[in-house]
């Protein structure tokens, strides 16, 4: 087994498609060896951390182009405070990246932009409630 995660998400994603494709019918029904499990698990928390970070610009996105909070909430599953969480993780570190170099993350009008709806949507999600008490519906629970 290699202990080397390609850095790339399309090259983590053919890696894993290869690794299955190589897979025994053992090692597909789980009884694969420590080396096995432990390159599908590193392959699968790298683009599971990959796809998070370009979620996390998808929202960005979507504020910008006039999508709600609560409009991102329900496309992704997560609760309004969860989708603000995110965004603001990322878009805090553009900003700052913005500031450092010109040029590069995000301008302080863009933030505002989206911290703005960002705002709205909370304010609304507060009057409300949150609408989602337990925050992500776990695949194949019986309750949303």
């Amino acid at each position: 087994m290699s202990g080397v995660v390609p850095a790339g998400l399309r090259e983590a994603i053919e890696a894993y498609d290869a690794g299955l494709a190589a897979a025994s019918p053992a090692e597909l029904a789980g009884a694969g060896d420590a080396g096995y499990c432990l390159r599908r698990a590193a392959l699968e928390t790298a683009i599971a951390q990959r796809m998070a970070a370009r979620a996390a610009v998808s929202i960005h996105c979507g504020l910008l182009a006039g999508a709600t909070l609560a409009q991102i909430a329900d496309a992704t599953g997560m609760s309004s405070m969860e989708v603000t969480a995110c965004w603001r993780a990322w878009a805090d570190g553009q900003r700052h990246l913005g500031q450092q170099c010109p040029g590069l993350g995000i301008t302080e009008r863009e933030y505002q932009r989206a911290a703005a709806v960002v705002a709205a949507g909370a304010a609304v999600s507060s009057l409300r409630g949150s609408g989602r008490a337990g925050g992500r519906t776990q695949i194949g629970s019986p309750h949303p």
